[in-house]
């Protein structure tokens, strides 16, 4: 195998462009890179995020949730952050930063976009979305890429005819530039706050030897499971009346044992009964005798 952990989407081309991403991580990240015939390097997930010391010295393509790691929901430093800007730039490699829910976060300082770090205006495109800040019925989602691809994304989406709908866009456009998406996010970051605060409180009662991740921001956490097949955890749950989805679902190489645990809808009565399922669960599956 290759240093890294590399798992080439076609060993054969030696012009494969390379595409770096950790794992655990975003699967549409991976499907899309492997639809493009990408010569894809999964490193495995460190909780100050993506090194850009593994990264090499050619020119490629790195993949990044720097706001709320997905799924594991670490926070990239500010000193992997400046690296990593320097690394692409040196290189001549593009930084994806997918900012999928850094709207909340809960006690803890924002930290730097990549996009507004110096240099990055040449190497970074951030990309967000408004399903879950705003919903995702409004199929609305952004890209920002530097200034040298702004034709070409342009061009691609004209002819492959992607892009939303003017009318939601528009409309949540009005909805920013009126003040009203800042109130919306305050309001929805409270609301958030307490179902995650109950949710982490419930599991340290019921499940207090578990390592529960990513508390600081986003709209899910991870339950780490070692020693258990998550997917007989979830099926477990799923007979129980609980969905969730397995953390090794996300994995590709570096496989973990975990749930992936969202609590955007959870309501207040539900942590406390999904942790004594989960403890149910997790002691049946540890001693089935």
């Amino acid at each position: 195998g290759r240093t890294g952990g590399a798992d080439p989407a076609d060993p054969a081309d030696p012009d494969a462009i390379s595409f770096h991403m950790e794992d655990p991580g975003y699967r549409g990240a991976l499907l899309m890179a492997r639809n493009q015939g990408l010569d894809v390097h999964f490193h495995p997930a460190d909780p100050d995020g993506l090194d850009a010391a593994r990264l090499g010295d050619a020119p490629a393509i790195a993949f990044t949730t720097p706001a709320h790691q997905y799924p594991l929901g670490y926070r990239m430093s500010v000193e992997r952050r400046v690296a990593l800007v320097e690394w692409a730039r040196r290189t001549g490699s593009l930084v994806i930063e997918d900012d999928y829910d850094g709207e909340f976060r809960y006690g803890v300082a924002p930290l730097p976009a990549l996009a507004t770090l110096p240099g990055a205006e040449g190497c970074v495109a951030y990309v967000g979305t408004s399903s879950k800040s705003v919903a995702p019925d409004l199929r609305v989602a952004w890209c920002l890429p530097p200034a040298a691809l702004r034709r070409e994304v342009e061009k691609w989406l004209a002819v492959h005819r992607r892009g939303p709908s003017s009318l939601p866009a528009e409309a949540l456009g009005g909805f920013m530039s009126a003040g009203a998406m800042d109130r919306h996010l305050a309001r929805a970051a409270r609301v958030y706050s307490d179902r995650r605060a109950r949710l982490v409180a419930a599991l340290a009662r019921e499940c207090p030897t578990v390592d529960v991740t990513g508390v600081e921001a986003g709209l899910h956490l991870c339950v780490l499971l070692p020693g258990y097949d998550d997917d007989d955890v979830v099926r477990a749950l799923e007979r129980a009346g609980w969905r969730t989805r397995s953390l090794s679902s996300q994995s590709a190489r570096f496989r973990l044992s975990g749930l992936v645990l969202s609590y955007s809808r959870l309501a207040a009565r539900d942590a406390d009964a999904f942790a004594e399922a989960l403890r149910g669960v997790l002691d049946e599956l540890r001693d089935p005798g």
